[in-house]
């Protein structure tokens, strides 16, 4: 049996701003927080896993054969099968988990005091930070359930990171990524696509970072164009103040879009190798306007936390409160459903940690028995910057739009006497002109450029 994704979460109707929260008012939040709670009641389920089948999360590894070789004890089959399921869980427990809440302090000139009903993918931005975070502090193989008390010290300090309310002291929560979201002209009760999200994560860090010493050597990089330009990556290890180039941990958010209505079926293994290396921290997707945070798979179908579980705003200074955040019920579902638009996380502990991602990753970003490769995501040796005034220089028509594929449709069509058909379109990145179109064994239009346009 298989947890389903249940319908789009968006809300029937919003005020003229775009807010779900007509008038300042917070009825509406109170409405839909109930609606919320009576779905997860409805359709809440203990994830099922095949026992006899290997599941991965963040990169590691649960199988019984792995466990043969780690242990070297003949244990009886049944037992395998148990300690394998029992660490899966484990590690699945020790996730931190965000989830929409109710009556926290209002948002700062709002009556807003809760995000039920549109702040879904905030709360899997966030995630994937805290995440990152803890893996940063605590390391990797940091589980919940076996921890000491001043390792559950640091983890609740990085919980307190994320509580909502308005204070200097959370630089993760809520209300000051509200704060960052209005500089950019957005508004509380809207809703946010996960290029916003990771946006919004790395002005955070970025601030944080020199207040807490704990940050000092922490950072979020953002792969706008679906493009790791590694001398920019290098750039960040050598700016260390402290001298110690090595001695910096980088999230590395790649906000791509995997198709155009639907996610590619060339992408499903591409996905999976993703979240089976290393380096993996998860990626924000979903549904579109229901966001999701898939931490590992197994098989062809991904594991999830499911943000939309509304909860009271919480102390986190107060004893008790990891079952606030940490999950016991990951769901899952086929990599086929989910929304083509998603953000890859990658937490890379130093340069030698990035090399070895870079290394890897190569060998997975482009589909299987393709006569022309079409990467999701790709590597350059350079930096953004200088590639960046190349392509506007040889191409100046082309400018950034607010929806890149359809705008250079046009562009291709207008200069080529015909038009081209979105639902076609796979670029390919690095290739001839951009006016040099291709017809692959599928049937999709290529288009290529060299330089690389700015998309």
């Amino acid at each position: 049996k298989m947890a389903e994704l249940p319908d789009t979460d968006d809300p029937p109707s919003r005020s003229p701003s775009g807010s779900i929260f007509s008038r300042q008012g917070s009825w509406k939040g109170t409405f839909w927080s109930a609606v919320y709670s009576l779905k997860t009641k409805i359709s809440s389920k203990s994830l099922e896993l095949d026992h006899s089948r290997e599941a991965w999360i963040m990169g590691v590894c649960y199988s019984p054969s792995s466990h043969v070789e780690k242990e070297k004890k003949n244990l009886r089959e049944k037992d395998l099968l148990q300690k394998h399921i029992v660490d899966f869980f484990a590690h699945c427990y020790s996730v931190i988990w965000m989830t929409y809440r109710k009556s926290f302090s209002a948002i700062d000139g709002t009556s807003i005091t809760t995000d039920c009903g549109w702040g879904c993918m905030i709360r899997s931005g966030q995630m994937i930070l805290a995440n990152a975070l803890n893996i940063h502090i605590l390391g990797k193989g940091w589980r919940l359930q076996n921890c000491n008390e001043e390792q559950k010290a640091l983890h609740k300090k990085i919980l307190s990171w994320f509580r909502d309310e308005n204070k200097g002291e959370n630089p993760f929560s809520l209300h000051s990524l509200m704060d960052i979201a209005r500089s950019h002209g957005n508004q509380p009760g809207q809703w946010f696509g996960p290029a916003q999200v990771a946006l919004m994560l790395r002005e955070a860090v970025a601030t944080a970072r020199r207040k807490y010493d704990e940050l000092s050597n922490f950072t979020v990089h953002l792969a706008t164009d679906c493009t790791v330009y590694k001398e920019d990556i290098m750039d960040l290890y050598s700016s260390q103040e402290n001298g110690h180039l090595n001695d910096l941990g980088i999230l590395l958010l790649m906000p791509v879009r995997l198709g155009v209505e639907r996610l590619n079926p060339i992408y499903v293994n591409n996905v999976t190798f993703l979240l089976s290396l290393d380096q993996s921290v998860g990626v924000i997707g979903g549904k579109p306007k229901h966001s999701l945070y898939f931490i590992g798979f197994q098989g062809r179908d991904l594991i999830y936390l499911d943000p939309h579980y509304p909860q009271p705003a919480v102390d986190t200074s107060s004893s008790d409160i990891f079952e606030s955040y940490h999950c016991d019920s990951p769901q899952k579902v086929p990599v086929a459903k989910i929304d083509p638009s998603c953000a890859f996380g990658v937490y890379c502990r130093n340069q030698e940690d990035f090399h070895d991602f870079c290394l890897k990753a190569e060998k997975g970003k482009s589909p299987e028995k393709q006569k022309i490769p079409f990467p999701f995501f790709t590597f350059v040796e350079g930096r953004r910057e200088n590639l960046h005034r190349m392509s506007t220089t040889k191409h100046p028509s082309l400018q950034l739009p607010s929806n890149p594929s359809r705008s250079l449709l046009e562009s291709i069509s207008e200069e080529n006497g015909q038009e081209v058909d979105g639902s076609q379109l796979l670029c390919s990145g690095k290739g001839a002109d951009y006016d040099h179109i291709t017809d692959s064994q599928d049937g999709f239009l290529v288009i290529s450029t060299n330089p690389p346009v700015d998309l």
